[in-house]
């Protein structure tokens, strides 16, 4: 099949998931993922993350910050299941996924997308056959799966995978190995292969990492565009304060394992941030619900807890930069 009989004709955006009209309504605030409690003890007494209680909805495009060893992609992981948390649920449409196994969780990470810092594609394939991995949940019967080991895959299928490519503006790859790509067009099939499984929310862990300034930003716009059309919500895991302000419309910030700041990108301070950063801070999370005041965790002082009271790196952007987007 060649590029060009899939983009003649008929619009491949009719065989794909419709674009998403956003208003102010009960959707938008619906809650589509919820943490409750979640605790990860990887020896006891040693707690990844503590405590974490979090509503996510479709309005939200999260992003996630804090330092090394905060727990974030440990808080990610928990969410869609690929560890187990010691303690606490998670919640999907309101269903407890928590000990979810064997064709349920197969079910939940389906609709539960994950793009990961490394891509984790597979080298060897096209561009597009690793999109079309994503279609593999929706195989049903072992006919079906099996064909798709094979990588036989009905052209309705594959035109919903080059529909995810052109959405992520890299459709004219197609067709090349993935080890051909620079490290910003990987992870955008990366993120086209999320698509293809028609996710109900976003998870990504650090996937701007390893990535120059121009591939990570564009890596991000991608994001955001999904978000606003699709209302897709998304949970991102980000180093950059600047980036998490100029994409998140929500930032929450951990430290040692818990949520100290939750809250809208534009009521996020300076000060907050440096609670996010400062060694041995921490605050106990809370559920956002469907309020649009912020949730600030008081930490106790207004200083580090060196008593210093400096600002970061990080927070010195934040001070410089201005009223995120909302």
């Amino acid at each position: 099949m060649r590029g060009r009989d899939l983009v003649a004709g008929e619009r491949l955006s009719s065989v794909f998931v419709p674009e998403v009209v956003h208003t102010m309504g009960s959707e938008q605030t619906q809650t589509v993922l919820a943490a409750h409690g979640l605790t990860k003890e990887y020896a006891p007494g040693r707690a990844a993350i503590a405590e974490v209680t979090l509503r996510f909805g479709r309005g939200d495009f999260v992003a996630v910050i804090g330092p090394s060893g905060a727990g974030k992609s440990t808080l990610l992981r928990c969410l869609n299941l690929l560890i187990r948390p010691t303690r606490g649920r998670v919640e999907l449409l309101d269903r407890d996924i928590t000990e979810s196994s064997g064709g349920r969780l197969r079910e939940v990470r389906g609709q539960v997308g994950m793009v990961f810092q490394g891509f984790n594609l597979v080298r060897r394939l096209s561009v597009l056959e690793n999109v079309l991995a994503g279609r593999l949940r929706f195989a049903r019967g072992p006919v079906r799966r099996f064909a798709g080991v094979l990588r036989l895959f009905p052209r309705s299928e594959r035109e919903i995978a080059f529909a995810c490519l052109e959405k992520v503006g890299i459709a004219e790859q197609a067709f090349k190995r993935a080890d051909q790509l620079s490290g910003g067009q990987q992870q955008r099939v990366a993120i086209a292969r999320v698509l293809a499984q028609e996710p109900r929310v976003i998870l990504a862990d650090e996937p701007i990492a390893s990535l120059d300034p121009e591939s990570a930003r564009g890596v991000m716009r991608t994001l955001r565009a999904i978000h606003d059309t699709k209302g897709i919500p998304v949970i991102v895991n980000l180093h950059q304060v600047d980036v998490a302000r100029e994409f998140g419309s929500r930032i929450v910030g951990m430290n040692a394992g818990r949520v100290c700041v939750d809250a809208a990108v534009d009521r996020v301070t300076a000060e907050d941030v440096e609670r996010v950063y400062t060694r041995g801070a921490s605050g106990t999370g809370e559920p956002r619900g469907d309020s649009a005041e912020p949730r600030l965790v008081s930490t106790g002082g207004a200083g580090g807890a060196d008593g210093t009271g400096g600002k970061t790196e990080a927070v010195q952007r934040v001070a410089m930069a201005g009223g995120g987007r909302s």
